[in-house]
């Protein structure tokens, strides 16, 4: 038996797959990471900033993002927790973040959105205009 040569189409198609899943790896790990930092961000304002105690408001995030970075070592610092918080505030509605976040590509802890260089539709300045705080890029 002769063993035959993988052929062009053959590996470029497997290539193909490899990367359509790892592009779908990520859009999945960006919007539940995008979802766990707005609703961060929403506890947050919810717990502390809504019952208008910015002394005490300030207190708690310092000893919450303390406790958070003891267990999960890095990423939850003051910095990130206010980001967060900027984040949910822009944000109000969860189910049209969840929307962007499956469609774009969102940093909150950077309050900034990108948009796909391949997107059909113009949407940089709807988006600025309804989310005036996010840098649209």
């Amino acid at each position: 038996m002769s063993k035959k040569p993988v052929t062009k189409k053959l590996l470029s198609d497997v290539r193909q797959l490899i990367e359509d899943a790892r592009n779908r790896v990520a859009v999945t790990v960006n919007s539940e990471m995008t979802m766990l930092y707005w609703r961060v961000g929403k506890r947050i304002n919810d717990e502390v900033l809504l019952n208008k105690r910015a002394e005490y408001g300030k207190e708690i995030i310092n000893l919450l993002s303390l406790d958070l970075t003891l267990q999960f070592e890095t990423g939850w610092g003051v910095k990130y927790l206010r980001h967060c918080l900027v984040f949910a505030t822009s944000f109000q509605d969860d189910q049209i973040v969840y929307t962007l976040c499956r469609q774009f590509k969102i940093t909150p802890t950077k309050n900034k959105i990108t948009i796909p260089q391949k997107n059909p539709f113009n949407f940089a300045h709807e988006l600025q205009v309804a989310f005036p705080k996010c840098t649209i890029s």
